[in-house]
């Protein structure tokens, strides 16, 4: 379980940092590269999904056949992956790419200010679309929600790849926005894991005391983490701004 998260941590890391320097690297190499972690990543999105019901499980239902139920769809998708990725010699093939030279830069579009400047004026505007994205979307609406989510998680991982050369102010806006998206992760686990419940509960014979039992307590868990959500948006929205005006 464990071992699944951090890669997916580690990929959104990778497309992040590749979406910050795209106008530095030419379009082709960006869409290869992009395409292919994009694609691991859904995949294993889904056996996450599946982990994180799995530990709900171990808390609100004695009974076991639900839980042997998302085991074993897990088992199935997680051998359905290893075999997409195995190479010709059977052995896990992650992405096919060259790695060390992958990257293909675009000279014309090298920038020739420092690091940190360029980090700044990139972060300035994507917060300020981050903004706009915030005053368009309804926090109640899950499509809207998950959208923001990813938003967020572009920002907060350049955030976090640059902290070493971050002000204060940057440093408190990563802990910040940081907060938020756990909130808004949280919640979005609980509406995922309520989903996967009802669908397999259609496939397979779940008690019906047992499904009910499951959804309200996912629906109820939802619903508490959502009481913070205008709160902690409200706060980082206040610490955006304040980082955008002392640029």
């Amino acid at each position: 379980m464990e071992t699944v998260h951090q890669m997916r941590l580690e990929i959104r890391k990778i497309r992040s940092l590749l979406f910050f320097i795209k106008k530095m690297i030419t379009s082709g190499c960006y869409d290869s590269l992009n395409g292919g972690l994009k694609h691991l990543n859904k995949s294993l999105a889904a056996i996450r999904d599946l982990d994180i019901l799995i530990s709900n499980c171990s808390r609100f239902n004695k009974s076991s056949v639900l839980s042997s139920i998302v085991r074993a769809e897990r088992l199935d998708l997680s051998d359905s992956l290893r075999k997409k990725l195995a190479g010709p010699d059977g052995k896990s093939k992650i992405v096919p790419i060259d790695w060390p030279a992958a990257i293909e830069w675009n000279d014309s579009a090298r920038l020739e200010t420092a690091v940190s400047d360029y980090v700044r004026s990139e972060l300035s505007v994507m917060l300020k679309k981050y903004l706009k994205l915030g005053r368009k979307t309804d926090f109640s609406a899950p499509d809207q929600l998950h959208r923001f989510r990813i938003a967020g998680k572009k920002i907060k991982t350049i955030l976090e790849l640059f902290l070493p050369i971050l002000d204060m102010k940057g440093q408190k806006l990563y802990r910040r926005l940081k907060k938020l998206l756990q909130t808004i992760g949280d919640i979005h686990d609980f509406q995922t894991s309520c989903a996967i419940v009802l669908e397999l509960s259609e496939k397979n014979s779940v008690p019906s005391d047992e499904v009910r039992q499951s959804a309200d307590y996912l629906r109820k868990s939802e619903k508490r983490k959502a009481k913070s959500l205008d709160s902690d948006w409200h706060s980082t929205k206040k610490m955006i701004k304040i980082y955008r005006l002392t640029r």
